[in-house]
């Protein structure tokens, strides 16, 4: 074999005919003769005692079940789960109607409570962030007010991310059945009814305080599957005529709000379920009408 080809072997243990003799190194070799380096050449003789050999048998096992139980503790750690929905108590006496699927219509999706999570709620319907009069026995109380911050902002004003644009839990309570109002609608001259609905509970699970509403109301929207399983708006969002004086509603880390949904009631079956930004609830069976799709309001 010519000088200048040679072949490297590198990082390899070859075993010799003589027993107990290791060579161990890098070696050139050229023509089949080993040269350039030399290989280190080490007698090894292993011996161990009769107690060392069961001390070693008697840790392995322990060692692997401790590396096992390891793995088994990483593997049961689950994250908190979401409190259960709490128990509304609705004393309204009005009487509630079921409500017909309609295009066109708005929504209507007002603060019922606000404030730390409680296993039972009782729904206040005069939440309003609107100063009321005093009346003559000054039992008036709005704790919505609490909660609000003037629309207009200033250098010192602090910036909250609106709830929109971060995660939100958001969640529908399809086995209790509440009461909600929809006032007055100039289209269709509608004077104010009480429609049977579901409690919504909004709950910030983050460390920020999240801009969630203004005036009244909560910016949900209510969404359907169509005919193709596209999910699609049914209804316009609520619109103030004007919004002088209009003071947003901001929902503090880990407490909630408490709102409504109406019952849609229509010939088509399908999935409905409530947006707000890019937080959805899951979704859950109701019934409305086609022609809903005809206007989408995305």
């Amino acid at each position: 074999m010519p000088f200048s080809k040679r072949i490297l072997i590198t990082d390899k243990i070859k075993h010799q005919a003589t027993p107990n003799l290791l060579i161990i190194g890098k070696t050139w070799l050229r023509g089949g003769i080993l040269a350039a380096t030399r290989p280190v050449v080490s007698s090894m003789r292993f011996s161990c005692s009769p107690f060392a050999l069961l001390l070693a048998v008697l840790l392995l096992p322990a060692c692997g079940s401790q590396h096992k139980e390891a793995k088994q503790e990483i593997k049961t750690v689950r994250a908190p789960a979401a409190p259960a929905f709490p128990i509304v108590q609705d004393t309204l006496r009005q009487a509630s109607t079921a409500r017909r699927a309609t295009s066109g219509a708005s929504t209507e999706h007002r603060f019922l409570y606000i404030g730390p999570y409680q296993d039972t709620v009782l729904l206040n319907h005069g939440l309003t962030t609107f100063l009321l009069p005093p009346t003559r026995q000054k039992r008036v109380s709005n704790p919505l007010l609490a909660f609000a911050w003037n629309h207009e902002s200033t250098a010192r004003s602090p910036q909250w991310p609106m709830a929109e644009h971060v995660p939100l839990q958001i969640t529908v309570d399809t086995s209790q059945c509440i009461k909600a109002v929809q006032e007055y609608e100039w289209p269709r001259d509608t004077l104010s009814r009480w429609y049977d609905s579901y409690p919504v509970m909004l709950r910030n699970i983050r460390k920020d305080t999240l801009f969630v509403g203004a005036g009244e109301h909560v910016f949900l929207q209510l969404e359907a599957k169509d005919q193709h399983g596209q999910w699609r708006g049914i209804e316009r969002s609520f619109i103030y005529a004007c919004g002088n004086g209009l003071q947003s509603v901001f929902l503090p880390p880990q407490h909630i709000v408490l709102t409504s949904v109406f019952i849609p009631h229509g010939e088509v079956a399908t999935e409905l379920r409530l947006k707000l930004g890019r937080n959805y609830s899951p979704s859950f069976r109701g019934t409305i009408n086609a022609h809903q799709f005809d206007n989408p309001y995305q």
